[in-house]
């Protein structure tokens, strides 16, 4: 058992690991096409382990297992058009989805992310009865297909990420209709109330991980 649990945690922190980084990387690849500088990317939070330097920017490598970001010139960001912000904040999604589609298949995939919605927030908000087989499901198709249950991964992760709350893409895409001198501090307080929600989010999901491991 305790072998099994080892090799389901590998494999998820696998997962995360490796979708964060085509996340970033599609956010890198938009702000170059869009011209705008990048000035570091981090996969994943808290102290750094370790950085790693590349010729376009810095790598950084937290402990934390929960995400990622791609820093790069705001100023400029800020005076670029609505579609080009909104290409550059939806570009690490659109990511995942390609993979997910490579992954699964296209119509496979869409189906996966249009149903990540319902069940990432059904799954949060009754994470032993609705989280935890969904869980277990997931691992039954990483053992059958880890291509397969990588693709599911991808295409949830992007469901994710496009939740409307700051300041995951699909809350950074609503707050960048108002005009920049609209923002100020009621989007820093959107952000730090959508961090709190996204992070009770992961954290009831991990409560369902939990579970499906003590009640195999």
């Amino acid at each position: 058992m305790m072998s099994e649990i080892l090799a389901q945690s590998l494999t998820l922190l696998s997962f995360i690991f490796v979708l964060t980084l085509v996340h970033a990387a599609g956010s890198v690849l938009a702000c170059l096409a869009c011209r705008i500088r990048v000035d570091g990317v981090s996969i994943f939070y808290g102290k750094t382990l370790t950085t790693i330097k590349t010729p376009l920017c810095p790598v950084s490598i937290g402990c934390l297992p929960c995400g990622g970001s791609v820093s790069f010139d705001i100023e400029d960001f800020d005076r670029r058009s609505l579609f080009v912000r909104w290409t550059v904040i939806f570009s690490g999604v659109l990511a995942l989805l390609v993979v997910a589609g490579v992954c699964l298949r296209v119509d496979v995939a869409m189906s996966a992310f249009g149903s990540g919605f319902s069940q990432i927030i059904l799954g949060a908000i009754a994470p032993f009865e609705r989280g935890a087989p969904l869980v277990a499901g997931f691992f039954d198709q990483v053992n059958e297909s880890l291509l397969v249950g990588g693709g599911l991964f991808a295409a949830k992760f992007a469901a994710f990420n496009l939740l409307p709350i700051p300041p995951l893409t699909g809350g950074r895409l609503l707050t960048e209709i108002p005009r920049n001198h609209l923002k100020g501090a009621v989007w820093m307080w959107c952000n730090v109330l959508g961090a709190v929600v996204s992070f009770m989010i992961m954290l009831c999901w991990l409560a369902a991980l939990v579970n499906c491991w003590r009640h195999p």
